[in-house]
């Protein structure tokens, strides 16, 4: 399957999804649709919160 090439005149939907948080640690997830419901692109973000002294 060849991957969908939207065009920057087309419409994206960007789709997140919460995953866990413990601590000052957490991540989540998410989707990049294109107007025609096909995956452009799929991602993860993991983070750590830490307080400024």
């Amino acid at each position: 399957m060849v991957p969908s090439r939207s065009e920057w005149s087309d419409w994206l939907t960007v789709e997140f999804s919460r995953g866990a948080a413990a601590g000052s640690w957490g991540w989540y997830s998410g989707s990049i649709v294109d107007g025609h419901s096909q995956l452009v692109a799929s991602l993860a973000q993991e983070m750590v919160c830490r307080d400024q002294a």
